[in-house]
């Protein structure tokens, strides 16, 4: 299919979702959307799985206060997620602001495993190359995204055209996976 003749919400899912090519597409997820913004993420996920599941975090509560009302919005800092371990089956971290705040990020993106379920997925992205090295030096040590090195055409970190927006993406099952077979 064309990506160029899809509504920009189309071509942002089908970016995400083959950067994703193992998740199941008939789940109902339990989705964290960690740096939300204004959530026009949560618009794309919630296009997809429409009894999804969708919590969003900023830092930001002026900004929080124009998310939709699809989304379960908290101001909180990433660093401490009132959350039990294992609770989202997709993380989703988009343009993480990595210069501006890099020691919260760098604590956020190493510890993102402990809240995937087994099997469950991350979801990174980012606009440029140096924001792309740093996110993967903050991943943790044996991570595929991290061992891999940013290949702009194949493996683990690819472009994806998403509207101009994504241009890197590091897209993963977490290691604590189960075998489903």
């Amino acid at each position: 299919m064309n990506q160029a003749a899809l509504p920009v919400t189309e071509q942002r899912l089908a970016g995400w979702l083959a950067a994703l090519p193992d998740l199941p597409q008939t789940i109902t997820p339990r989705i964290l959307d960690l740096g939300c913004g204004v959530a026009s993420s949560a618009v794309v996920m919630k296009h997809r799985w429409p009894a999804a599941h969708l919590i969003g975090i900023d830092l930001d509560a002026d900004t929080l206060r124009s998310t939709p009302h699809l989304i379960t919005v908290l101001q909180a800092d990433g660093q401490a997620l009132p959350f039990r371990r294992a609770a989202f089956d997709l993380i989703l971290m988009r343009h993480p602001d990595v210069f501006r705040l890099p020691p919260s990020w760098a604590v956020i993106i190493a510890a993102a495993d402990q809240w995937l379920t087994p099997g469950g997925y991350l979801l990174l992205t980012c606009y440029s190359l140096p924001e792309a090295q740093r996110i993967r030096a903050w991943l943790p040590s044996g991570d595929p995204c991290r061992d891999q090195p940013i290949d702009l055409q194949s493996g683990a970190t690819a472009i994806v055209d998403a509207a101009g927006h994504d241009r890197y993406v590091f897209a993963r099952q977490s290691p604590n996976s189960t075998d489903k077979a």
